[in-house]
């Protein structure tokens, strides 16, 4: 992996064995929200993907896989096994991410 962070527009370059598999450019008006924390309210929770849909605000809402979401990782502690993801989580409560 090359990264080149020192200008205002971030580039990062995926190489494998020499060959360039990934590029992404992010130019400075472009802001990731990955890794922030958000309050949001859970939209709609899909057990068949194990995921649930977050609005925090965005044009879009989040998406977030069980592994994610610290009330499933609670509810598998406890029960021992993988539990359905809408156990854990229902539509309308919020979750701190």
């Amino acid at each position: 992996m090359i990264a080149n962070l020192a200008s205002r527009e971030k580039r990062v370059a995926v190489l494998e064995n020499g060959v360039l598999r990934k590029l992404e450019i992010m130019p400075p008006q472009k802001r990731s929200t990955v890794g922030n924390i958000y309050l949001g309210k859970v939209t709609k929770v899909l057990p068949g993907m194990d995921a649930v849909f977050i609005d925090y605000g965005a044009e879009k809402n989040g998406f977030l896989h069980r592994d994610e979401i610290p009330s499933f990782q609670l509810t598998k502690k406890v029960m021992g096994k993988h539990p359905s993801v809408n156990l854990s989580v229902r539509e309308k409560s919020c979750l701190f991410r």
